[in-house]
């Protein structure tokens, strides 16, 4: 059963669905020529990391249960039966994304805006990991994103573009793109996941 604090828009619309983690008001949205399913986060901390991770600094905790996310995303996303499935984000949303799509063979690509490919572990992790199925894959950063004052957040440059070398490697990549806004962390996150999601969509129909 689709729990209903799910929102889905053009549900109509079964041979592409688009999953978006933690962003239930996404500008635009209603525009998109697909199926869309926004996913509510209540604790993005704890129920988007992949690792535990426990820092200094104040909202530096970080309860690594992205596992037993992915388990419940496991038992609902087979309701909507389609082709083709997506799975999109921003931020540690856009971080948790590429790791469904890692750990599991229910999409067939992801949209990572501004990931926060910064976080403690996820560089051994990506070193040893491979796509479970052919995919397309977007990234996407802010190009002073990397400036951050914080060290741990700057390393989100070096990060990406890690990510973006391991993918081109990965046999099992179909496409991938790696896209510079302008702009910080928290500039226009709706119009950059949009343009994630535009991507994903052109991929479909080639």
């Amino acid at each position: 059963m689709i729990p209903s604090d799910w929102t889905v828009l053009h549900p109509e619309i079964e041979d592409v669905t688009v999953f978006v983690i933690g962003e239930e008001n996404l500008e635009g949205a209603e525009n998109l020529s697909c199926r869309t399913v926004f996913v509510p986060v209540k604790d993005w901390n704890r129920e988007l990391s992949p690792f535990a991770y426990y820092g200094k600094g104040k909202y530096d905790r970080f309860d690594g249960e992205a596992d037993q996310t992915l388990e419940q995303l496991k038992e609902i996303i087979p309701a909507f039966r389609g082709e083709t499935r997506y799975i999109a984000g921003y931020s540690l949303a856009g971080l948790f994304s590429l790791y469904a799509l890692y750990e599991t063979d229910l999409f067939d690509g992801a949209a990572s805006v501004s990931g926060s490919l910064w976080f403690p572990g996820w560089e051994e992790y990506r070193k040893n990991k491979h796509l479970s199925k052919p995919a397309h894959v977007y990234l996407s950063l802010g190009d002073r994103e990397e400036r951050s004052r914080n060290p741990l957040w700057a390393l989100v440059g070096v990060r990406t573009k890690d990510e973006e070398k391991y993918l081109l490697e990965d046999p099992m990549i179909r496409e991938t793109v790696y896209e510079m806004n302008e702009g910080g962390h928290f500039d226009h996150p709706s119009r950059r996941l949009l343009r994630g999601l535009t991507w994903l969509l052109k991929q479909k129909r080639r």
